[in-house]
């Protein structure tokens, strides 16, 4: 019986998919352009170069590890634009958990089904989006997390969920805050660290979009049945170039 193999296709180029992982190819881009700007978030001040903005993914990366992350686990991002999820992205990728992205416009509802569709077991959450309360549905989906203590998480309708992390400044209840996620990572994360990024190959999958919404929601015409289609992005291969990212 033959050896199944990955595969993978790619348009028409005559630059080759490199054989790198988003890691990999940060690091690289990081030591080739240094002092060039790579990420800029002008309502939170923030104007990083590649050399400062790697600095940060390996200290999100290794927080992550430090509470337990690690290779295949799903990390949900429910939040609109800031570094934050920039950070977490290209962190996730290191330790080679994948990364899910949440619609920023979902209820209760919508984030109860797709937290336990994708088998989240950390959220990084904004606290709210416009008109939406995130802590509150957070609140509302897991009333168990006021109670406990951050990072050890036990909620009956979200089971495989066992940290949320708040990017608010202020502290709430059974959540840490993104300063307090990143600021003393464990001793055995760091020595751990080069192991797991040589566990992470160019296919191993990193993010994946949006869940799809419950195929029948309380804001869902009663006629036809309302569904939402998703396209799973497993990114193998990073083509990055010394360009930045501007919010």
């Amino acid at each position: 019986m033959s050896m199944t193999l990955p595969s993978y296709t790619s348009g028409t180029s005559e630059v080759p998919l490199l054989g790198m992982t988003i890691g990999a190819m940060l690091d690289r881009t990081a030591e080739k352009y240094p002092d060039t700007e790579a990420l800029v978030a002008l309502h939170q001040d923030i104007r990083w170069t590649y050399k400062e903005f790697v600095a940060k993914v390996n200290e999100a990366a290794r927080a992550f590890m430090a509470i337990g992350v690690k290779r295949g686990d799903r990390v949900g991002i429910w939040s609109p634009n800031r570094y934050e999820w920039t950070v977490t992205q290209f962190a996730t990728a290191k330790v080679g958990a994948i990364l899910v992205n949440i619609n920023p416009a979902y209820g209760v509802h919508e984030l109860d089904y797709a937290m336990n569709l994708a088998g989240i077991s950390v959220l990084v959450t904004a606290d709210s989006f416009k008109a939406s309360d995130y802590r509150k549905m957070v609140y509302d989906l897991a009333p168990e997390l006021k109670a406990a203590t951050p990072g050890k998480l036990k909620a009956q309708k979200v089971p495989e969920l066992r940290a949320v992390i708040n990017l608010d400044k202020d502290k709430h209840d059974g959540m840490w805050t993104w300063a307090e996620f990143v600021a003393s990572p464990a001793t055995s994360a760091r020595k751990n660290w080069t192991r797991y990024r040589a566990n992470c190959s160019s296919m191993t999958p990193s993010t994946s979009s949006s869940p799809p919404a419950p195929p029948v929601t309380p804001r869902a015409p009663p006629s036809p049945t309302t569904t939402s289609s998703t396209t799973d992005t497993l990114w193998r291969r990073a083509n990055c170039s010394p360009r930045k990212t501007a919010w």
